[in-house]
């Protein structure tokens, strides 16, 4: 199993999300203050079966999730659902076009890594994009006067407008966080996996 990062891919994500994160941001305007769309944070240890439990609730449709493929756009996740769409979803097919990506691998990962294109992420960059986190555990004092919840709650948002679903996301990164969490998120569900 590979652990290390890829450096060539490590830097044209920063392009690809420095290039639309404005783009994603003019978006912000068009979403509502609040939402009754709830987010499903799952929390708890690693090694617990969490990844085997959000492939569950995943397989079920009644849930949204990041993908390996949305993973890629940490600063416009937004658009990176969009992108998504037109390549996954049947009513966009035109002849065929996109036939080869193919259907999500359920119920496998390597120590909660996924494969496949539709798989299930632990969408780690989008945290870190938000919050701010260099090693864990930051402490409370630190993670709050750096965490964008404001920008947080709008992505959300934007993903939920989209997909008219609760948005069901891994939250092991901010298991130290969570009355703040609590206190800031828009509608949060803790699902706690031990």
């Amino acid at each position: 199993m590979q652990t290390k990062k890829n450096e060539e891919l490590e830097k044209i994500l920063v392009k690809i999300n420095q290039i639309l994160e404005p783009a994603e941001k003019s978006q912000f305007k068009t979403v509502e203050s609040t939402t009754n769309i709830p987010t499903i944070l799952q929390i708890g240890s690693s090694r617990t079966g969490s990844t085997l439990f959000t492939q569950y609730l995943a397989a079920t449709g009644q849930f949204s999730y990041p993908t390996n493929f949305l993973s890629r756009f940490y600063a416009a996740p937004y658009i990176g659902a969009l992108i998504y769409e037109m390549t996954t979803n049947p009513i966009y097919n035109f002849r065929d076009e996109f036939i080869d990506i193919k259907d999500k691998g359920q119920f496998v990962s390597e120590f909660g890594k996924t494969k496949g294109f539709k798989s299930l992420h632990e969408f780690m960059y989008f945290w870190r994009h938000n919050f701010d986190i260099k090693e864990i555990p930051t402490d409370l004092d630190t993670f709050n006067k750096s965490a964008n919840f404001d920008n947080f709650n709008k992505e959300i948002r934007l993903l939920q407008n989209l997909w008219g679903k609760p948005l069901l996301l891994k939250a092991h990164i901010v298991n130290m966080y969570l009355p703040s969490l609590s206190k800031n998120l828009d509608n949060p569900l803790f699902i706690h996996i031990y």
